[in-house]
């Protein structure tokens, strides 16, 4: 149907003198708005047809864009030959979605392009479905951890960083974690040691937060343990809400001595980063800094897990679903300089401030990052890294 509707489309552009090259041409000679004659271009031009569905405007949208057509000497037949292509597709979405929005999602997975503006989408309403019902969400949030040898032989310390900016409650009496950390090592191995950032900070606060690169007062925090070992959460403690009670808060410690674990086959020595997603975030960013002289090949790979709330992150990858996402790792070009994020100058402060603390050189880092918009609740982000050998 799709196919049928693009032909239609197409013939009827070539019926116009001159013929309808780019999308502004649609909108010139109809007089119909930019967001339709794009649509519109898209939806005759190349591509497999799946694809295409995204671009159908929808019903009240084609009638006036076919009626406006009708007034600038369109041949009838062409447009009743593009009404009837129309019509079927409708019933098509009728017949094997009930709607138009699942008829997206199935399309884009049949066609494995153009998924991810309406994953997006999607991610994006369910995100301020969430902010209303949880009563709180974050424009921000960035998980960083920092890879650096140890004085240990094959041993190697690793710095971990949790900011969340423009952090706020929109109900004064929602319940708000805004911190929350755990570093196992690997199977039967002991407890990993580690210090604070910033020791002294932690004790006025009772929190690791590095207040340095944090909103000035602090807000009143409450620091409490988790339900598995070495887990700690801390939450706002106070009744501040909507946008003047809008915080941004960075904590950070630093992990002794840890090892290596053995991927999946047993090839390659690495590590495994896991965030849980528990707060509605606008924007998710992941950053894996790699001391380059110690690890000049890293080989990486991320997956998105369902479902995930509660469970032992070990066991997540292996009975929870893999969600589709269609964002990557990547490593920056140009390492800690580029990992410069707009809007955000305290984030590049609070790398230079954490290496300064633990007199290690930013510019000996490599970075990787994975970018993801309007992350889901209750998901699992897990990032592999790996030695590749020479």
């Amino acid at each position: 149907m799709l196919r049928q509707l693009r032909r239609a489309i197409a013939e009827m552009f070539d019926s116009v003198p001159g013929g309808v090259r780019k999308s502004r041409d649609v909108q010139k000679l109809f007089g119909v708005s930019t967001k339709l004659s794009w649509q519109i271009f898209k939806l005759a031009g190349p591509g497999d047809a799946m694809s295409l569905a995204p671009h159908v405007p929808k019903a009240a949208a084609m009638r006036g864009f076919l009626e406006a057509a009708g007034k600038h000497a369109v041949p009838v037949h062409h447009l009743d030959k593009v009404r009837a292509a129309y019509s079927a597709f409708e019933h098509l979405i009728e017949t094997y979605a009930g709607d138009r929005t699942s008829f997206d999602s199935m399309a884009s997975g049949l066609s494995g392009t153009g998924s991810k503006q309406t994953g997006l989408q999607h991610r994006k309403a369910i995100f301020r479905g969430h902010s209303h019902f949880w009563g709180a969400q974050v424009d921000t949030r960035i998980i960083t951890h920092l890879m650096h040898p140890s004085t240990v032989a094959n041993r190697f310390d690793m710095a971990a960083i949790r900011s969340k900016f423009g952090l706020r409650r929109l109900r004064s009496d929602a319940e708000v974690v805004v911190d929350t950390i755990r570093v196992s090592p690997p199977a039967g191995r002991a407890e990993y040691h580690w210090d604070y950032l910033d020791a002294d900070a932690a004790q006025r606060y009772g929190a690791p937060i590095l207040p340095q690169v944090s909103t000035h007062p602090l807000p009143v925090l409450r620091t409490v343990p988790g339900t598995m070992p070495g887990k700690m959460n801390s939450e706002l403690n106070d009744a501040a809400f909507g946008r003047r009670g809008a915080v941004n808060l960075t904590f950070g410690q630093v992990w002794r001595e840890t090892e290596l674990s053995p991927s999946e086959d047993g090839k390659r020595q690495g590590w495994l980063v896991l965030t849980h997603i528990h707060t509605p975030t606008a924007l998710f960013i992941a950053d894996m800094l790699v001391h380059r002289p110690t690890f000049p090949r890293v080989v990486s790979q991320i997956e998105v897990y369902g479902h995930c709330s509660g469970d032992s992150p070990y066991d997540i990858e292996r009975t929870h679903p893999t969600l589709p996402l269609a964002e990557q790792i990547a490593k920056l070009d140009a390492g800690a300089d580029d990992a410069r994020i707009q809007g955000v100058p305290q984030y590049h402060e609070a790398l230079q401030h954490v290496c300064d603390r633990l007199s290690w050189r930013l510019d000996d880092f490599d970075v990787y990052r994975v970018r993801i918009e309007y992350p889901l609740l209750d998901t699992l982000v897990a990032m592999r890294f790996d030695i590749e050998p020479d």
